[in-house]
């Protein structure tokens, strides 16, 4: 009787180990397919932008949100070096303007630059804040033709 009670104990281990061990092999493997908050400007130029004087550049960005909603994002630019504005919008007071991304979402929307004179260079950042306060950013320089 005793050996019969030796061996239930160590198949109960076993089988309590394994199912531990299959649990936080599960749980690692949600994590990692799991997406994390980022931004991307997608078109970023390369090369000077031809445009007139009074033409836009529009700014195009991909926004993944993560394992919580998105809540906040900043857009900053700089005009020849030098500040030139800034757009803070959060989900409370402005989705009605922009829409903020839920978990696991994923948006394209874009932003817009002016050429207000010959060789105007712009500096643009965009980043963004979601409810488990994770950040992300993408910045882009867009020269216009002189």
């Amino acid at each position: 009787m005793n050996l019969k009670k030796s061996n239930m104990k160590k198949i109960s281990d076993f089988t309590f180990v394994m199912a531990y061990i299959l649990s936080v092999s599960f749980a690692a493997l949600l994590i990692s397919i799991q997406k994390e908050l980022y931004i991307d400007i997608t078109n970023c130029p390369t090369q000077t932008i031809q445009a007139e004087v009074g033409e836009f550049y529009e700014v195009k960005f991909d926004l993944q949100a993560g394992t919580s909603e998105v809540t906040y994002i900043f857009f900053y630019f700089e005009l020849n070096g030098e500040y030139y504005s800034r757009l803070p919008l959060d989900v409370e007071s402005h989705s009605d303007i922009f829409y903020f991304p839920k978990s696991g979402e994923l948006i394209s929307s874009a932003t817009f630059v002016d050429k207000l004179n010959d060789g105007d260079t712009y500096y643009v950042s965009i980043d963004v804040l979601d409810k488990n306060l994770n950040s992300s950013f993408s910045e882009c320089e867009i020269e216009f033709n002189g």
